[in-house]
């Protein structure tokens, strides 16, 4: 049998080759913009039906530490007295949580540790791994210390907060966009029995000013901040 020199096959075959490659490298470069789409260097890209479900389990939780924090000092506990740090006994999960949050003011019964059976009894949950640090470093312009470099609230915060989750918590409190603040993140430390003033949060953007609740980007550290009073002061 002779060989098949048809020009026209050789053609097909070719052409066929031409599009299978094609078609390997359209799919590679769709496969690298929808990576890209689901990650950044700095944020994690929520979709908005996440945040929405993120925010009211975050805003949920921290009224759950208000109303422990309200509950202990009922029951007899100072302000300074309140500790945050969980019973590492019971709880083997400590990240960001241990000697930070020690307060040495603190019943030695832990009858007023939140996270503590022997006290408030709130068991410590991080909100779509966005981990919370109980503070006494800031004052909020418009609540209570109303700024005042010597006096500060105590308040529950969450720092690094998606943007998109940021926005949706604001839109469940009112709060218009997201308001810009000159307020380093450093001030949200640990609450150690002892109040500091760290910075104002609420003087350089109005739409923060008598909110004991909101999220925010702290313009010094670049990152989205999300706070809640839990004592006003």
């Amino acid at each position: 049998m002779p060989p098949n020199n048809n020009p026209v096959r050789a053609a097909e075959r070719g052409n066929v080759f031409i599009f299978i490659l094609l078609g390997l490298v359209l799919f590679a470069a769709l496969s690298f913009t929808v990576s890209r789409g689901f990650r950044s260097d700095t944020t994690s890209q929520m979709t908005d039906r996440q945040a929405e479900l993120t925010s009211s389990d975050l805003l949920d939780f921290a009224q759950q530490v208000e109303r422990t924090v309200s509950r202990l000092r009922r029951n007899g506990c100072s302000e300074n007295q309140i500790s945050f740090q969980r019973d590492v006994n019971r709880d083997g999960n400590i990240t960001d949580n241990s000697a930070d949050h020690y307060n040495a003011n603190a019943p030695a019964d832990k009858t007023c540790h939140v996270y503590v059976a022997e006290g408030g009894g709130l068991t410590y949950r991080s909100v779509d791994n966005y981990n919370f640090v109980g503070s006494g470093d800031n004052a909020i312009d418009g609540v209570g210390c109303n700024g005042n470099a010597t006096c500060t609230e105590m308040t529950l915060a969450s720092r690094n907060i998606d943007p998109t989750l940021c926005a949706a918590i604001n839109r469940k409190l009112g709060i218009t966009g997201i308001p810009t603040d000159a307020n380093g993140a450093s001030g949200f430390g640990a609450f150690d029995g002892n109040f500091k003033d760290f910075g104002d949060v609420g003087d350089s953007d109005a739409n923060l000013t008598g909110n004991e609740t909101a999220c925010y980007l702290d313009s010094d550290d670049n990152m989205h901040i999300f706070y809640s009073v839990l004592i006003v002061r």
